[in-house]
């Protein structure tokens, strides 16, 4: 799982686990905390962005 501090290896969106808040992160970006609970947070790919092109992964939408 990707948490707060670690280095992105795909360009893609993803969101948080705690509350669903999305982020674009590029490769090489760090993962912040979530600007809602502050604490140290995990990440979950929802689509890589290839291309210019998303490419949906298989979880559920955001509220």
């Amino acid at each position: 799982m990707l948490s707060t501090g670690n280095k992105n290896w795909q360009f893609g969106i993803y969101k948080t686990v705690c509350c669903g808040y999305e982020i674009v992160l590029i490769v090489g970006g760090e993962f912040p905390n979530c600007p809602n609970h502050k604490a140290p947070t995990e990440w979950k790919l929802v689509a890589e962005i290839e291309s210019g092109e998303a490419k949906k992964s298989d979880s559920e939408p955001a509220a």
